[in-house]
């Protein structure tokens, strides 16, 4: 799948808007107090200004969260995907546990050709220290899964030779030689 992103501002606010070929529109908002003057309290009261000016109904936020973001000619539909506290599998255990995220950062779609996750949305957490891989997001059928980093990360990118190498091995066979990239 392929995702464009554009992150607009408005003075100290910036709205990542990422168009997920197939899926939609996601965004975040976050208000940054880059020299420490502005407070929690007045970036909180910003980021309440712009969702309520995005039309997000308040009954349907749960802090933080990911939306679905609809375009129809001058006007935007926003529909929650991910709420902060829903239930997601560990990568790692294979056990249910309840999301807490605090700091939702970016998304990607990852490649086709990732052994894990391939196809899956997945949401950076940057302060949780989280992955959350989404396959079907938006659906019936969405399934969370988090990822425990032990570190923040900020966004995640793929090294794309090298899953078309994968790829390529795998379309090879077991019994025959791998097929490598010129």
């Amino acid at each position: 799948m392929d995702k464009r992103r554009h992150i607009p501002w408005i003075a100290n606010v910036k709205f990542h808007v990422d168009d997920v070929v197939g899926l939609g529109t996601f965004f975040e908002i976050e208000a940054i107090d880059r020299e420490g003057h502005l407070g929690e309290a007045r970036l909180r009261k910003q980021c309440e200004h712009y969702r309520a000016l995005i039309g997000i109904e308040e009954e349907t936020f749960t802090k933080p969260a990911l939306y679905k973001l609809t375009l129809a000619g001058t006007t935007a539909t926003t529909n929650p995907v991910l709420a902060g506290n829903a239930t997601a599998i560990d990568a790692v255990t294979g056990k249910a546990s309840t999301l807490n995220l605090s700091d939702p950062d970016s998304t990607e779609t990852v490649p086709a050709g990732a052994a894990r996750f391939a196809g899956d949305l997945l949401l950076d957490s940057q302060g949780d220290s989280q992955q959350v891989y989404l396959a079907r997001p938006g659906t019936a059928q969405q399934k969370a899964v988090v990822l425990n980093l032990g570190t923040q990360v900020n966004d995640t990118a793929f090294a794309r030779h090298a899953l078309r190498h994968r790829q390529r091995q795998q379309l090879s066979g077991r019994d025959q030689k791998p097929v490598h990239p010129r």
